[in-house]
């Protein structure tokens, strides 16, 4: 079962006469689990739905001073191409004599059955 613990000492605000006052308290949600043999560990569904993961969700594991920091995480995929390759692209898109005029003329008139509505 999950334990919420008040962490009072993170956040310690105005002291009183006998009150101490507590600003923004943080609760931490605190539970033993078991590593399986195959070293997994199951997320309990309270942590789950208060980090937002879902299934299938990717977190990153640290280890930080003797403890293991899960944290929410994003992949974003990648490819490197060798310099080789995008330059070969570089080429492949250069106009060719005569290409850029074309282009530029055929975006100067209107296409062929379309007259261009006079404004006013």
């Amino acid at each position: 079962m999950a334990e919420a613990v008040l962490r009072q000492d993170l956040t310690i605000g105005e002291v009183g006469t006998n009150i101490v006052k507590i600003e923004n308290p943080i609760f931490v949600m605190k539970e033993n689990l078991f590593v399986s043999s195959k070293g997994q560990i199951t997320l309990p569904s309270a942590m789950r739905q208060a980090l937002g993961l879902h299934g299938n969700a990717i977190v990153t594991a640290e280890e930080k001073d003797g403890r293991i920091v899960l944290t929410p995480a994003m992949v974003v995929e990648t490819e490197l191409w060798p310099d080789t390759e995008v330059q070969e692209w570089a080429r492949a898109d250069e106009f060719q004599p005569g290409e850029r005029q074309a282009l530029q003329e055929s975006l100067r008139t209107p296409a062929q059955g379309q007259r261009r509505k006079r404004r006013g």
